[in-house]
């Protein structure tokens, strides 16, 4: 996507970064460019979307939209692809031709492509979390660009598009979900003349540059992909470089045509007039895109007014209609979008797990004592309570034993306070203070801070590029699979309770157990977590729900018998990142 060999020539172009929360970014509005993101949620469960599942795609846009705002604190403007560019259309056979050659070769992840349908169940999730969310005229490149231009703003694409449109800072992602990116800022002060000579013509000729140089080796608008076969970096500024004053197509035309011709005749140019038409029509695709304007008017990129708002325009620009055409959606599919409003809280907090299922939660039914149980077995139910897995057949069949009915037995040698902990939480589970419903926990719970959680967290995982907190935090968040999650509030004592198990992102079971889909096993783990919180009032919080200001007590299972001050203890609290009151979603209360 984009313009070929364009970021390796410029400063930044070849610097990775894996952190959007380490941009600091944090309260700064954000315009993101939708299609790039959406495509790899799709790609990712390739066979599901293919065959008209697109839920699982959705979880994953969901959850990482959650993930920018409520731990990125990102005050985030998406938009989502609009009509076809008609001076895409080259681009479009291209793509076309490579689907149909994904499924000659039976290449899931080759034949995807964002659909209307797709774009407004995205759409849906963003509104859900009143996030704000638009459909651009044609493409989104040119109307991120204008936004972004306009109000100062980096834009977050996969697109490298924008620098020709005329943005001089963006973030260009590689992958969204984990976040590998590269920052190109065009105002950096701190670049030696010479060590970038493409940059060196932009500081002198503006985005034009990066105009010509999609004309010559090639974009999504140029009728061969390649652009001007022969034509590559070294000869294209030798060319401009030759030219003096401005750089319009027609000079650069010239200095191609006295130094290249044979390279421009064996391209069926056959006269300079030809390749200065070339050139112009990129430019010129560039320079004129059209785009809506916050009033749903039409413009070009340049703020030039094109046609006044009209009911259809407003419609287009708000998703209410097929982003495509600007037809109505049909009946059944608008009925679809009614039932993805209603259940899109499923989509951030995976609840409905059959507690059956949950390993070690109960001794198996058929089994009339401990004493009939296999070792395995025995050892889930103790590990599903945080004690020592360690001993002969009849040691675990004593602890057991001892641990079946008594949740307050010392027979797992918990720690005072871990006993204390677990001694509150059934408490709270024999008075019915539980709460496990998403939509009831969001509309109770006190707010959970952002910082809380860095301020809590110890290292998690020891490999060499996952250092820092907020890679670890990113990983469970999007990886953690919550089979059950309850609140209890006492607000009398202004503490909370949570329990939680998660399926583990990184440390497998046992490597000889697969899942039903043949995958490797993963680890569960139970954590119960106390955090206190103090009130608030609507007049400087606009909310009297409380705020989270410590963690407490923990149990975790991963532990040996639950003891000490976790490392795992965050993970809860991170785990609770979905189910936010309703003020961190943005929502009125």
């Amino acid at each position: 996507m984009g313009i070929n060999d364009l970021l390796s020539r410029l400063p930044g172009g070849s610097e990775y970064n894996y952190s959007f929360f380490e941009l600091g970014w944090r309260g700064k509005t954000v315009h993101i460019d939708a299609a790039g993101a959406l495509f790899e949620c799709a790609a990712a469960f390739a066979s599901d979307f293919i065959s008209g599942n697109h839920t699982p795609a959705l979880v994953v846009w969901a959850r990482k939209l959650v993930y920018l705002r409520s731990i990125c604190g990102w005050n985030m403007v998406v938009y989502m692809d609009g009509r076809t560019n008609p001076a895409k259309q080259f681009e479009d056979e291209r793509r076309t031709q490579r689907r149909l050659e994904a499924v000659e070769r039976n290449d899931l992840r080759g034949q995807i492509k964002n659909t209307p349908e797709y774009y407004a169940e995205a759409m849906e999730v963003c509104k859900f979390l009143n996030i704000d969310v638009r459909v651009a005229h044609d493409e989104a490149d040119p109307q991120v660009s204008y936004v972004s231009i306009k109000g100062l703003c980096i834009p977050v694409t996969i697109d490298s598009d924008l620098l020709a449109y005329g943005v001089p800072k963006i973030c260009i992602f590689k992958l969204f979900e984990k976040e590998v990116f590269r920052i190109i800022d065009l105002t950096r002060d701190d670049v030696e003349e010479g060590e970038y000579k493409l940059f060196d013509l932009y500081k002198a000729h503006g985005a034009i540059t990066f105009q010509l140089y999609a004309g010559c080796l090639g974009c999504d608008f140029t009728a061969v992909r390649s652009g001007i076969k022969g034509i590559g970096y070294e000869k294209f500024i030798e060319a401009a470089a030759a030219v003096d004053g401005q750089l319009p197509a027609a000079t650069l035309a010239a200095s191609l045509w006295r130094s290249f011709p044979q390279i421009l005749e064996k391209n069926s140019f056959d006269n300079l007039t030809g390749v200065e038409a070339h050139l112009q029509e990129v430019v010129d695709v560039y320079a004129q895109g059209k785009v809506y304007d916050s009033e749903a008017n039409i413009r070009d990129i340049n703020d030039k007014l094109i046609s006044p708002a009209s009911p259809q325009t407003k419609q287009h620009m708000s998703g209410t209609v097929n982003c495509r055409t600007g037809e109505p959606h049909p009946q059944p599919f608008r009925e679809k979008l009614l039932s993805l409003q209603r259940n899109c809280n499923q989509l951030i907090a995976t609840t409905a797990a059959d507690v059956s299922n949950i390993e070690g939660i109960r001794l198996p039914a058929s089994r009339e004592s401990p004493v009939n149980c296999n070792v395995t077995e025995l050892r889930n139910f103790i590990a599903c309570r945080g004690g020592k897995v360690g001993g002969t057949k009849n040691e675990l069949v004593k602890t057991v034993k001892a641990n079946q009915f008594d949740l307050h037995s010392n027979g797992n040698k918990f720690d005072t306070k871990t006993r204390g902990l677990i001694a509150l939480a059934f408490r709270c589970h024999e008075q019915g203070l539980f709460e496990e419903e998403y939509a009831n926990i969001a509309r109770v719970s006190p707010e959970l801070p952002p910082d809380l959680i860095y301020r809590s967290y110890a290292h998690v995982g020891m490999s060499l590029q996952q250092k820092s907190i907020a890679d670890s935090l990113k990983r469970m968040f999007m990886a953690n699979e919550v089979t059950c999650h309850a609140l209890a509030l006492l607000p009398e004592e202004r503490r909370a309770i949570i329990f939680t198990k998660c399926i583990a992102s990184m440390k497998a079971d046992e490597k000889r157990e697969k899942t039903a889909d043949n995958q490797t096993k993963k680890d569960e783990y139970t954590q119960l977590i106390e955090l206190l919180y103090e009130d608030t009032d609507r007049e400087t919080s606009r909310h009297d729900l409380g705020v989270f200001v410590k963690v407490g007590r923990t149990y975790c299972t991963k532990c040996v018998a639950g003891q000490g001050d976790c490392r795992h203890k965050i993970g809860a609290c991170h785990t609770s990142t979905p189910y936010l009151c309703l003020v961190q979603l943005g929502k009125d209360i």
